[in-house]
């Protein structure tokens, strides 16, 4: 289970990383756009567009990152640590839908609503991954008894 929570944790941080570098184009072309306009009418001052949010599946794929090598440096451990990867991609799969709940309109040509539903499906397929494990873990303790 260490490695299948590493591969969406990497996953992750490159959803994360492509959003952001995806949104900081769009926004310095938006940004560009406002200066054309500001030199017609003067009223209208120029903002640069903050795209940090865009970096929220990388959050998530590093805390899983963080419970991987946890459980390669505590095995004892290996319990906790994985429920507690769980739960992360629990958050990590409703969270996704996060940017289409608030756009309003369920439009998936947007770049956050794109990768909003990219981060649910790993995380889905990850706590899928999650439950099998657990399922297993528990077959296995009850025929040792």
């Amino acid at each position: 289970m260490t490695n299948q929570t590493l591969i969406c944790g990497l996953a992750l941080i490159v959803i994360g990383a492509f959003g952001y570098i995806q949104g900081q184009e769009s926004a310095q072309k938006d940004y560009d756009a406002q200066i054309e306009a500001q030199k017609s009418d003067a009223t209208i001052e120029p903002k640069m567009k903050d795209v940090k949010t865009a970096l929220i599946p990388a959050a998530f794929g590093g805390l899983l990152i963080l419970c991987a090598v946890g459980v390669i440096l505590k095995p004892d451990l290996r319990k906790h640590i994985m429920h507690l990867a769980a739960v992360i991609g629990v958050l990590g799969l409703v969270g996704g839908f996060v940017p289409l709940i608030r756009a309003g309109d369920f439009d998936v040509a947007k770049p956050a609503a794109r990768n909003g539903l990219l981060m649910a499906l790993i995380c889905a397929i990850f706590v899928y991954f999650c439950v099998q494990s657990f399922i297993e873990a528990r077959k296995a303790r009850q025929a040792a008894i």
